[in-house]
């Protein structure tokens, strides 16, 4: 604990001067008591007469004077002492002070220390952040790809009916043809599509076969095989110098081979991105790989879902050119402008899906465009049903 040396000073200073002070006034109090005895002198002066010469008692005044020096000595005593306390007071809080200030500022560096690793530990640069995501991206789609691939490749029928019943109607019938818990014959998908059509799929071309068998009985079924596509892949950030020949010759070439009856499918002339439809084999290689050499350059190659999503209404299964709305339809909150002329995106507030909140799915606090979309995922899984992965 710091001493108040001020305090102590101006006490000790104190008390010196108040035993000073209480000493002359016991002398002068004693003096006027004691009314000291006066021995008078007789001179004689050079005319004959007589003079007496009062003389005080000099013992009692004299003992008072030792008594006045000693105390002074002691007051000098004192003062001495408090002058060399004061000193090492001084000495000895100047250094406890210095020292206390030292432990404060390594207190407080340390603390600075773990703070800025906290911060350092929460705030990422831009670099590192589009890093993060691109690596939250891609283990998304590695999840996508694994998921299609354990899938098994879907073997598909189309089933219309030769009247005009609707597709209801007709989802009924089928059901009482298949009889599907008295054969113990199993369907694995069963979907209805435009045109009044049913889509029965299964992952054994055996089943599908039985199936196909017990329609056919009925002459009121038209059955058709459903032909299925090839997955898409798409090859990112590629110089916009190469033709569609160089692409396939690159990819062939410069890829040890792997790939056999490759076509190109589409490509934007305003974009680096190269969409490619493949053989499932191809697919599976590519999206595995994900990179491949295209002339001087390495690129990202990346699943594509065969999935369409509207620029301007934002809806699913059709594209701007056919699209019946005359208006376009804002991605950040629903409304009928674009994203860069929306009030709410340029204040901040969060988006609002217009998707789902039609659907009403549930949280919609996300752009229409985002991958992650509810509705998205229903549409995507739609969208890839009559793709074989595998």
């Amino acid at each position: 604990m710091s001493r108040n040396i001020k305090g102590e000073i101006k006490t000790a200073i104190t008390e010196a001067v108040k035993k000073l002070y209480e000493l002359v006034k016991e002398t002068e109090a004693e003096l006027k008591r004691e009314e000291l005895p006066i021995n008078k002198t007789y001179n004689i002066d050079g005319n004959g007469n007589t003079r007496s010469t009062p003389q005080i008692d000099t013992e009692k005044l004299e003992e008072q004077i030792k008594r006045l020096e000693k105390e002074n000595d002691r007051m000098e005593e004192t003062s001495k002492q408090l002058k060399e306390d004061i000193k090492a007071l001084n000495t000895q809080q100047g250094n406890s002070i210095v020292e206390e200030m030292k432990m404060e500022l390594r207190e407080y560096r340390r603390e600075e220390e773990e703070r800025e690793k906290r911060i350092e530990g929460k705030i990422l640069t831009y670099a590192e952040a589009a890093a993060i995501k691109q690596r939250n991206t891609e283990t998304k789609k590695d999840e996508t790809n694994k998921t299609l691939n354990k899938r098994g490749q879907m073997h598909s029928i189309i089933i219309k009916s030769a009247g005009t019943e609707t597709s209801e109607k007709l989802l009924e019938r089928i059901r009482n043809t298949v009889d599907a818990k008295n054969t113990g014959l199993n369907v694995d998908k069963i979907r209805k599509v435009k045109d009044q059509k049913i889509v029965i799929g299964c992952t054994t071309t055996e089943r599908l076969d039985k199936i196909t068998d017990r329609l056919k009985t009925d002459s009121s079924y038209i059955v058709e095989t459903a032909i299925t596509k090839d997955p898409l892949v798409v090859l990112r950030d590629v110089i916009k110098a190469h033709t569609d020949e160089d692409v396939v010759f690159a990819l062939k070439n410069q890829n040890r081979n792997l790939f056999k009856d490759l076509q190109r499918r589409a490509r934007n002339p305003h974009t680096e991105n190269i969409i490619l439809q493949v053989s499932p084999r191809v697919w599976k290689m590519l999206t595995e790989a994900k990179r491949a050499h295209i002339d001087l350059q390495r690129v990202s190659v990346q699943d594509q879902t065969p999935l369409i999503q509207c620029s301007r209404c934002l809806g699913y299964g059709h594209g701007r050119k056919y699209c019946k709305e005359a208006d376009p339809t804002c991605s950040h909150c629903g409304g009928s402008h674009l994203k860069v002329d929306c009030p709410d995106h340029t204040v901040g507030v969060p988006p609002v899906c217009v998707n789902c909140r039609k659907a009403n799915t549930g949280p919609n606090a996300h752009n229409a465009f985002d991958i992650e979309c509810p509705v998205r995922k229903r549409w995507d899984m739609l969208a890839r049903s009559p793709v074989a992965y595998c």
